[in-house]
């Protein structure tokens, strides 16, 4: 009896875990790079809702660009800010542009300055010539 319940269990343990939100993200953005948004936006939904901060990004900018989904601002804020909370910069630096063109939020430029800067010091180089250039402006 021992013998079947560490079968079952091992059994169990290799099929609930067999997919995790990295796994769900490779595949995400194998299916990207070769074309098929649609198969990328349902494996990086997984990867995200499993909470992998690299597939929200990537979903988010699904959202933005138009690849396999409508174009839908408020989402792709939402998947970007879910991103950036779990502290992925380039999720900081994409939801920073967002509130920098208003496209999906309200424009707000402190916004904008506060998820640069946030994003900058993540490491991100790309944020931080963005936080340069918002307070050379006097943002």
């Amino acid at each position: 009896m021992k013998k079947l319940f560490i079968l079952v269990f091992l059994l169990w343990g290799s099929f609930s875990f067999a997919n995790s939100g990295e796994d769900y993200f490779n595949k995400g953005m194998d299916s990207y790079n070769n074309g098929n948004y649609t198969k990328a936006k349902e494996l990086l939904k997984k990867s995200c809702d499993m909470g992998n901060a690299k597939g929200c990004l990537n979903l988010g900018l699904l959202y933005v660009n138009v690849q396999g989904v409508r174009q839908n601002y408020t989402k792709a804020k939402e998947l970007l800010k879910k991103s950036c909370d779990m502290g992925n910069a380039k999720g900081c630096l994409n939801l920073g542009s967002l509130y920098y063109t208003g496209k999906g939020v309200r424009q707000n430029y402190t916004k904008a300055k506060e998820l640069l800067k946030k994003s900058c010091d993540m490491g991100n180089a790309t944020a931080c010539k963005g936080y340069s250039i918002i307070n050379e402006r006097g943002y």
